[in-house]
């Protein structure tokens, strides 16, 4: 059973300086090293053996890579003091992220990225372990991309000047503590230029391996304010700030501001970033609403662009294609069809794109949310448009292999006659669906209210009576359950109803202003609001309601960084907010939204924190290769991704 996802490097522990009684495990105490029976027989009798430095740090300038020559030492039964060995040691170093090796006894590091290493010299089963920093300090000067006046040379000279607070820029992304994927390839850094007579700016990345400046113009994509500024770090860039602190400390971001002749600089406040150790693995599908479709995006590939996968121009109707579920292993995907009181239905085989199931010719009533079984066998689905609410869950055989059936209907699992919307079939074990409960129709699966969240389980060859987990509570919904990869909690949504009211449309499930996303374990207990996921950035300028909707788990746990303690456990979650991203400008939306559009976001989430009864989250960002002229919705995960991405 996969649940998580594996570096090919070998984890790196925060170390101290160590000395000749060093181990690998932290669990001798002679310096041996365990199944280690290689002897070298001129250094019989090698009892303890010291690495020098024990602790250093080296950096890299520019393009030119940096050195460290080490000696190694050792004492020998019989003899009184030390002699050195280095000729006779064999030195290494290892950690996440690669930083460089060893020719002999002196290190060379990479000229990418800086980091950490801890530094090992091994002879005749002796160990010795010493750590290593090496710093990258590099500036980048980046043209202007819209052909605004170049860069003067030499441009960080000109920020010497006195400071001036007067013209402080503001920095507004990305939001103060986020954690981002290594391998994400790009983030947006968006400023407030401060008076026009700012012309030229340094936004530096900073820690103690890190010591990176790219000095920018402020350029302005179509629809950002006049004075918004906005530069995203990639290629090489990306690689400085990402590979240098996969797994480690924060990473300080700030913005200095000066003109072209240098004569004064304002700095911006600080933000904090830092970088998970694990890369994020997984497909992401979601809805775009233009025009009406799934795309996906792999996170495995080359840094790219959302591609179009199943539209309008696969049914037989012509009719937007929208809530949608994915096979765990990426090969079926399957959408409701025509929107709500339609409920047609379309599956693909993504392998083949070629067409499983295809009701979608007018109002076929067959479902409007679905989940898969893991091994993408059965589908539970939902439709309770048209009054049809309380017929259940039901179950659908779609094996589509010749042996089984199609879409064929195999079972209804009755909810005590209440209505049920939002199935999520537990990802590994298979044992569990979980589900909104539904106590008031709001005429569709799609606008359920008054909703607790419960589940099913697998009961030999049927399943239980429903149990619930987060109970009915008049003036909230609770709704749109779906599992952490590990199925050890749950994440759902939240709405709170206008003040006296119970059914409204501002809390029926369908974009709700008041949507937060909450977590619950499995066996129950208290909720959990994930608060630093669902609190506003710089320009949402006092809105606390951000119709944050339909969380997603992404597939896999990975991990964030790693101490004394071992690996910290990180997963992720995707969902649907009105947000702003910064200085970017959102789409419209329907009157449902506040007439605003929703990008995708994501956030980090510790996973012992729910167990806890903590707020497991990070703050948020916005996915990056996400269409920003339209409205973006139910990202679905899958673990991987699986044939032609669709039409052209």
């Amino acid at each position: 059973m996969r649940k998580k996802y594996l570096s090919a490097c070998l984890a790196l522990a925060t170390l101290a300086g160590c000395d000749c009684s060093g181990d690998i495990d932290g669990d001798l105490h002679d310096g041996s090293i365990p199944g280690d029976t290689s002897e070298d027989p001129g250094l019989a009798g090698l009892q303890t053996l010291r690495l020098e430095p024990e602790d250093a740090t080296i950096t890299i300038e520019g393009a030119t890579p940096a050195t460290q020559a080490y000696r190694a030492f050792g004492t020998f039964e019989g003899e009184t003091g030390e002699r050195e060995i280095t000729e006779r040691v064999t030195f290494r170093a290892s950690g996440v992220p690669y930083v460089g090796a060893f020719t002999g006894a002196t290190f060379t590091s990479v000229t990418t990225n800086g980091g950490r290493a801890r530094v090992e010299a091994l002879a005749n089963g002796r160990l010795a372990v010493g750590a290593l920093r090496v710093v990258l300090r590099t500036t980048l000067d980046v043209p202007p991309s819209s052909g605004g006046p170049a860069l003067p040379t030499d441009p960080g000279s000109l920020f010497d000047g006195p400071e001036d607070a007067s013209r402080a820029p503001t920095l507004v992304y990305p939001n103060d503590g986020v954690v981002l994927p290594p391998n994400l390839g790009r983030v947006e850094v968006h400023w407030l230029r401060g008076p026009a007579s700012n012309t030229l700016f340094e936004v530096a990345f900073a820690n103690d391996v890190t010591d990176v400046r790219a000095y920018v113009r402020c350029e302005r994509p179509a629809g950002v304010r006049d004075d918004g500024c906005i530069w995203e770090p990639t290629g090489a860039a990306w690689t400085h700030i990402a590979e240098t602190n996969r797994g480690g400390l924060p990473l300080t971001v700030r913005v200095r501001a000066t003109d072209d002749t240098g004569s004064a600089v304002a700095v911006s406040s600080d933000i904090d970033l830092r970088f998970a150790r694990d890369p994020l693995a997984g497909t992401i599908y979601y809805w775009t609403t233009s025009p009406g479709a799934i795309v996906r995006y792999d996170f495995g590939a080359a840094a790219g662009e959302a591609e179009l996968v199943m539209g309008p121009g696969q049914t037989e109707s012509g009719s937007c294609v929208g809530c949608h579920a994915i096979s765990r292993d990426g090969t079926k995907i399957v959408g409701s069809v025509g929107g709500q009181n339609r409920g047609g239905v379309l599956m693909y085989d993504l392998e083949t794109y070629t067409p499983l199931w295809n009701e979608s010719a007018g109002d076929d009533r067959v479902l409007q949310f679905s989940s898969f079984s893991p091994d993408g066998a059965q589908l539970a689905a939902v439709y309770g448009d048209d009054d049809r609410g309380t017929m259940g869950m039901f179950l659908f055989d779609v094996r589509c292999d010749g042996a089984g059936g199609c879409g064929t209907q195999l079972a209804t699992i009755p909810n005590e006659g209440r209505e049920v919307s939002h199935p999520a079939w537990s990802p590994e074990s298979g044992n569990w669906i979980a589900f909104t409960d539904v106590g008031q129709s709001g005429s569709t699966s799609q606008r359920p209210m008054r909703g607790a969240i419960a589940m099913v389980e697998r009961d030999g060859t049927g399943w239980s009576a429903p149990r619930v987990l987060v109970p009915r509570v008049d003036g909230l919904n609770r709704y749109n359950p779906d599992w952490s990869p590990d199925e050890l909690f749950l994440t759902f949504n939240e709405s709170t109803c206008p003040s006296g009211t119970t059914e409204h449309r501002d809390c029926n499930a369908d974009s709700d202003p008041t949507a937060k996303v909450w977590a619950v374990p499995r066996e129950g207990g208290s909720p959990v609001r994930m608060d630093q996921l669902s609190a506003p950035g710089v320009m949402d300028t006092g809105r606390v309601d951000l119709n944050d909707t339909f969380p997603r788990m992404a597939p896999f746990a990975f991990v964030l960084d790693s101490g004394d303690l071992g690996d910290r456990e990180l997963m992720y979650v995707s969902f649907a907010s009105t947000r702003a991203y910064g200085l970017r400008t959102a789409p419209g939306g329907n009157d449902e939204s506040g007439n605003r559009g929703t990008y995708v976001w994501m956030a980090g989430v510790l996973p012992d924190a729910v167990a806890r009864g903590d707020d497991p989250s990070f703050p948020a960002f916005a996915l990056p290769f996400q269409d920003l002229t339209t409205s973006n919705h139910i990202a679905v995960w899958t673990t991987e991704s699986v044939g032609n991405p669709g039409p052209d």
